[in-house]
């Protein structure tokens, strides 16, 4: 009632507000405006993190009565990765339109995600404005690249102080790190450029093998305790204790037979560093679960999930009366692998 009774009010000072009050988007258009005064031909790439950010920049821009003034004007155009239009994701045939808008004249300005960094045939730049976007080291490096005009420019908009800004520091710093030892390792001479690969590759190996028996300990230490998790709704047998495991923030499930006993609705994909959302994990009677995931190994992406703690009544050493409920997984009382550890 109290939402009904006030949202035309909230409408109406939706539409008065004036887009220019946001500082950061007051700093994209004064960007645009003066790369693109002082050289008419540039092309340039707007990169933000999610579909939503792309869809409201390109908005935005077109709205934007000073760009569309300028000889030529600012002739944005959208691409993101593919998917419905639930996630204002584009076709493959729409996509490649919007790519070669852009190759042409009919474009001058893409508004993309990170997809343009992913192998797209993309033209070379002269302008690269990451707005609010940061990454990681790679994701530093690969937008510079983008910018492969004569005097090209690379521009990041993010508030000051904001844990975006931090993390940028930290690529740069990486960044460096990794031109040093390149640096570095080009002085070495072949013998002990050698000798150092196979130190690394030593080492790696023991951290992979402490890691693998450390996830043995706890797998044994897990199957020693005896907890089944059931749905809550429908109290039907979901999983062991002893399959789930700890991956990122996420607790995900080992048992390939899951799935026989759920089943998964896919929704829009939701793409992190990581892992992405591709759908959510339900119980057959219905019961949502948690949420269905990917998570990137090896370059490849692996299925599993997100499980929620507050989905299921945790049953020990099936007793029917030691049934209990958790609200998050930092609460629970038996062990649970962890891949990272």
């Amino acid at each position: 009632m109290i939402y009904e009774k006030n949202l035309q009010e909230l409408t109406e000072l939706a539409s008065k507000e004036n887009p220019l009050s946001n500082p950061k988007l007051l700093c994209l258009h004064e960007m645009i405006k003066r790369v693109y005064s002082k050289e008419p031909k540039s092309k340039g790439i707007v990169l933000a993190r999610t579909r939503f950010a792309t869809h409201a920049l390109l908005k935005f821009i077109n709205e934007c009565d000073e760009l569309k003034k300028l000889k030529p004007p600012i002739k944005p155009v959208r691409i993101v990765g593919q998917s419905g239009d639930i996630d204002q994701g584009l076709t493959l045939a729409r996509q490649e339109a919007a790519l070669n808008d852009f190759k042409s004249d009919r474009a001058n300005l893409l508004v993309a995600t990170d997809i343009v960094q992913e192998g797209l045939d993309i033209p070379a730049c002269n302008v690269i404005i990451r707005y609010n976007f940061v990454s990681n080291e790679i994701g530093t490096v690969q937008s510079k690249g983008r910018a492969r005009k004569e005097r090209s420019k690379c521009f990041l908009i993010v508030e000051s102080g904001s844990i975006n800004e931090g993390r940028e520091h930290k690529n740069r710093e990486r960044v460096e790190q990794m031109d040093r030892a390149i640096r570095d390792a080009n002085e070495l001479q072949p013998q002990e450029w050698h000798q150092e690969v196979r130190q690394r590759q030593l080492t790696i190996i023991r951290e992979i093998e402490e890691k693998e028996e450390m996830k043995r300990i706890q797998q044994k230490e897990s199957q020693q305790v005896d907890v089944k998790l059931l749905c809550n709704k429908c109290e039907k047998f979901i999983c062991k204790s002893s399959d789930l495991e700890r991956r990122l923030s996420n607790y995900t499930c080992n048992d390939p037979t899951i799935a026989e006993r759920t089943r998964n609705v896919r929704t829009g994909c939701i793409t992190f560093r990581e892992s992405r959302t591709v759908g959510i994990i339900k119980c057959k009677c219905g019961n949502q679960l948690g949420q269905a995931l990917e998570f990137m190994r090896l370059h490849l992406w692996k299925p599993g999930y997100n499980l929620s703690p507050k989905s299921f009544l945790f049953m020990y050493n099936d007793d029917p009366d030691s049934k209990r409920v958790f609200a998050k997984w930092k609460k629970v009382d038996f062990p649970i692998a962890s891949e990272e550890q």
